[in-house]
Order: C-alpha cells, then sequence, then structure tokens
C-alpha cells in the first residue's frame, strides 16, 4: 500500500481555524482521487462525513470515506486555553449550531455564535451545495453585522468528468454584488494525478496569474518532482523545487527542496521519513541548508496507533536539543468516530503554552449505506443471487479480513473474520432482497452487491 505525506505538511502545524477567513496563505489541494501528496489529517468540523473547505482560501478535500457508520454532528463547542492561569477557560467561547444536512449526509447550513460573557452572539452562517456526485460546489457565507447578516463571502468549485477539482474561485460581497478575488485552475494527468496548479488575481475585469506549480511522478503514481514559479512581468521565474525519494515499497523516505537563487538550484531543506515495523509513519525530520551543512530545524512525532496523522506532536532545534512547539491530539469513540481535539503552541523554548483550542463534537451516528451502495464493486461474490450459500474471493495479499453484510436501509446483518482467499458464508437466515457486502482489510475497503432469494 502506498504511504503519501504532504508537502505542505508543515502548514497544519500552527493551529489552523477551520473557518479562519486568511487568504493566499496556503496552497490548495485538490478533490483528487489519485491525489499526489495529502495533508495532515486536521480533523474539521465535519471530518468523515463529508467534504469541506477548511479555510475560504484552501480547497475542499474529501475526508468521507468507505465507512458505514458516520457522525453527524449536532454541535460543536471550543474552548480557548487561559494564559495566565495556564488552564482551560471554564466556558467555551465557541458554538457550532444547529448543523444540518441532506440526504447525503452531505453538510448543508451551520451557524457559528461566539460568547460575550452573558449569551451566545451570532458570528457567521455557512450554506453548502453539491452536485450529483456530493462534491461540494459553493460555500456561502454570511457574517452578523450586529443587527442583521450580511453576505462576506462565497466560493465556487467546478469539476471534471472525473469528479477532479479543475477550478475553484474565491468571490467577496461588495454591498452590492460579487467581486472576483482569486482563483485556482488544476491540470490532471490520465490518471488523475494532479500536475498543474494555476493561480490568479483579479485585477479591474481580468484574471492576472501570480503563480504556478508543476508536479510529476513515477510509474507507480508517486509524485517526484514540485516546481514552484512565480510571474514577473511576462517571465515565469524559478523560486523552489522539491524532489521525493521512494523505497521499492514506494513509502516516501526522503525529500529535497532547492530554492533558485538567479543562476542554480541552491540546497534549502530535506526531510527523512521514518516508519515503524507496521510501515506506518511515525517521524518526520526537517534540515535545512546552513553554513554549508545540514542541521536540525523541526521534527514532528507521530502517534498513529489509527493508521491517521491525527495526533502528532512538532518540535524545534534549539541548538542543543528539542524543544516542544506545536501538538495535536484527538480522542474518538468505541466506533473510531472524533469526540474532541485540542491544539496547543508553545513558545521557542517550549516552556509555555502561548495558544490553545479544545474542541468537543456532539453527534449522533447514521449508516452511510448510500455511500457503500455507490462503490465500484471490486470483489467477486457468487452465486448471485443466492439462497442460502455465498462464496466470496478475498484476492487481497492480507487475508485476515473482516466481511461486514448490511441490509440496503443500512442494518448490520452478518460480520465475521475472513482469514482465507475464499470464503463463504451461510445467507440463509436473511430475508429476500438487496444487501451490501464489505471486506475490509486494514488498508482498504471492498464492496459487493448480492440478491437473497
Amino acid at each position: 500500500m502506498k504511504k503519501i505525506i504532504t508537502t505542505f505538511i508543515m502548514l497544519t502545524l500552527f493551529g489552523l481555524s477551520s473557518n479562519a477567513q486568511n487568504k493566499k496563505e496556503i496552497k490548495a489541494i485538490p478533490n483528487s482521487n489519485n491525489n499526489k501528496l495529502l495533508h495532515l489529517n486536521v480533523p474539521t468540523d465535519n471530518e468523515g462525513t463529508e467534504t469541506e473547505f477548511l479555510t475560504p482560501k484552501k480547497i475542499p478535500i474529501t475526508l468521507r470515506g468507505v465507512r458505514p457508520l458516520i457522525a453527524l454532528r449536532d454541535s460543536i463547542y471550543n474552548w480557548k486555553w487561559d494564559t495566565i492561569s495556564n488552564a482551560w477557560n471554564s466556558h467555551p467561547y465557541l458554538r457550532t449550531a444547529p448543523i444540518a444536512y441532506d440526504a447525503n449526509y452531505n453538510l448543508t447550513n451551520k451557524l457559528q455564535q461566539t460568547w460575550n460573557g452573558t449569551v451566545w452572539v451570532n458570528q457567521a452562517q455557512y450554506t453548502y451545495t453539491y452536485d450529483a456526485n456530493n462534491s461540494q460546489t459553493t460555500e456561502f457565507n454570511k457574517k452578523w453585522n450586529g443587527t442583521a447578516w450580511e453576505n462576506n463571502y462565497q466560493i465556487i468549485s467546478n469539476y471534471d468528468a472525473n469528479n477532479n477539482l479543475t477550478n475553484y474561485y474565491y468571490q467577496e460581497w461588495k454591498g452590492t454584488n460579487w467581486e472576483n478575488t482569486y482563483q485556482f485552475t488544476y491540470g490532471y494527468d490520465a490518471n488523475n494525478n494532479w500536475t498543474s496548479l494555476l493561480s490568479q488575481d483579479w485585477k479591474d475585469t481580468a484574471w492576472i496569474s501570480t503563480e504556478k506549480d508543476t508536479y510529476t511522478y513515477d510509474g507507480n503514481n508517486n509524485q517526484i518532482t514540485s516546481l514552484f514559479q512565480f510571474l514577473k512581468d511576462t517571465t515565469w521565474e524559478n523560486s523552489v523545487k522539491s524532489e521525493y525519494m521512494y523505497d521499492s515499497a514506494n513509502k516516501l523516505v526522503s525529500s529535497l527542496s532547492y530554492h533558485w537563487d538567479g543562476l542554480t538550484w541552491i540546497n534549502k531543506s530535506k526531510v527523512v521519513y521514518t516508519y515503524d515495523a507496521n510501515n506506518i509513519m511515525i517521524n518526520y525530520l526537517e534540515q535545512v541548508w546552513r553554513g554549508g551543512e545540514w542541521k536540525n530545524n523541526s521534527q514532528t512525532l507521530f502517534n498513529n496507533s489509527n493508521k491517521t496523522f491525527s495526533n502528532y506532536l512538532v518540535q524545534i532545534w534549539t541548538g542543543s536539543g528539542w524543544a516542544n512547539q506545536f501538538q495535536l491530539a484527538t480522542t474518538e469513540d468505541a466506533n473510531g468516530l472524533l469526540t474532541s481535539k485540542v491544539v496547543k503552541n508553545r513558545n521557542n523554548a517550549g516552556s509555555k503554552i502561548t495558544k490553545g483550542d479544545s474542541t468537543h463534537y456532539y453527534f449522533h451516528t447514521v449508516t452511510s449505506i448510500k455511500n457503500l451502495a455507490a462503490q465500484k464493486e471490486t470483489i467477486n461474490v457468487y452465486p448471485n443471487p443466492t439462497k442460502d450459500i455465498l462464496t466470496i474471493e478475498n484476492t487481497t495479499s492480507n487475508k485476515n479480513s473482516i466481511i461486514s453484510i448490511y441490509s440496503i436501509q443500512g442494518q448490520l446483518m452478518i460480520q465475521q473474520p475472513i482469514m482465507q482467499s475464499k470464503t463463504e458464508i451461510n445467507v440463509n437466515q436473511l430475508t429476500k432482497g438487496i444487501y451490501i457486502l464489505m471486506l475490509n482489510n486494514g488498508e482498504k475497503t471492498s464492496v459487493a452487491r448480492f440478491i437473497k432469494e
């Protein structure tokens, strides 16, 4: 299984808010099936249920997986860290509620309010729309001016026939009309790998190009290079390029970045990735080129017991040792659904927390049988239809898999482990109808449909 990590990995390490309205500070990541380098999994307000814009400047990332049980958030509360008492404030400062979803469990509306010491006060409203593929097409934001809601910004996204994001643009409300601000345009290769990004700003009556990124891949669809350029007058000038190295198992093991000095490429930074015995990343060490040699700069320590990047600690090199700088910690319930997230920033010495945000999620669960039913069938089951015995052929390399059978209404009917490449299950007890079969081997999920006669 290919292990991939982002070039933008450090961009998530500074307490980014899912509703921050920062502009053009972070490169966009498109919603591609073969996304080159993935971002760190900083759970957002609707992580695990639908696609969401993390900020008005960042592109939606598909967070929904093929998971039958998903969380639909009812409310979200945020607490701030009090740097004077060195403790969490007793009352939350931000509330997100109510939160609404459509029939496909896509987030459609949410209201945010802040606590003024006495009552909750309106802050922002968000409205989302989706296309037939459940890809987010618009985000519409209103802000509270003290007495009424007024338009603030909107984000519009377009996709190609493969559901890859092709265009994303941001507009601001100017009192009577929407005005373009910036846009991103994306390119892909025949394997749906993200190959290019063009950034443009709106000036007067036309889009003006400002920056572009170009990405290349090897035969295994691993990203091997990235090149960042900016437009100077009418010429594209080099800025930064990176190269990525993989081992025989397609794990990313190191990367090198260079900056352009006007004549040639100069060493800038390098990253070394370390994995445990299960090929799960546990360390990300960054060094910078200084004084003709590589010197430590930062490292990220992952606690990836759940095979995600939702718990990690960032440390910076002080010259004599490592000092804690940033920490993200999450908790999950027995079903692996996110219940809380804590983010802490520290001073350069690592001795004091300078900023902290604690988020608690309250939700109810539903079975996303619609998502399962929409998946392409990737395992072989027969006979189909069947009256009693159903044979499942598990051709994955990992035979230690779990098979689950759901009714079309989403009820779990049968669940058992599979230890062989071919397994027979007696479905005689099931009533007549259509069923969804899900096979999970710990790395990927495959589905099939069958009819019980």
